[in-house]
């Protein structure tokens, strides 16, 4: 079956976050190629406050926000400002009822994936790289065995200058590595 049409478990779900969650984690082990992956589940990002459903690294960093039939869309905004300097890549799992809603509400990078109640996953938008990212706020959202993996994607000391931003994350991100 192909990665975006397939169906998890032959069971039938509920349209609640954790079913939605148990599956999501399922599928997303499934289409890494790469042995070294790190799923954290409630990823939380402290500036600006949010949290992530689940955070897949592996050299990048892709968010995957759950929105069951439940879930009120109230916070989607807040969350997109959040998320946005965090997540080079980001999908919104949801159901067939909150689909059109958040294809509306967010913007043309972000990925829409939506579960069947089967759990078969289908993408109605594929995320596309966030050229957005602020790798300030990454670095102070990541810990030292992520900051690991994401770090030599990101040539933060490339910059020879004290007052260049690259370098002062450098400095900042190896402080913080030997302090964890």
């Amino acid at each position: 079956m192909k990665g975006s049409d397939m169906q998890i478990a032959a069971h039938t779900l509920e349209r609640r976050d954790a079913d939605m969650r148990a599956a999501l984690e399922m599928w997303l082990r499934l289409q890494q190629h790469e042995s070294e992956i790190r799923l954290i589940h409630e990823f939380v990002i402290p500036r600006p406050s949010a949290r992530i459903d689940l955070a897949l690294i592996n050299g990048r960093i892709s968010g995957y926000e759950i929105k069951s039939d439940v879930d009120s869309l109230s916070r989607l905004p807040a969350q997109m400002h959040s998320y946005s300097k965090i997540f080079e890549h980001l999908s919104f799992v949801t159901t067939e009822r909150k689909s059109k809603s958040i294809l509306q509400k967010t913007p043309e990078w972000c990925g829409v994936i939506t579960i069947s109640r089967e759990g078969r996953f289908k993408t109605l938008r594929k995320m596309k790289l966030n050229r957005n990212v602020d790798a300030k706020c990454l670095l102070y959202s990541l810990d030292k065995v992520s900051i690991g993996k994401i770090v030599p994607v990101y040539p933060l000391d490339a910059c020879d200058s004290p007052s260049c931003l690259k370098h002062g994350m450098a400095v900042k991100c190896q402080t913080r590595c030997m302090s964890l």
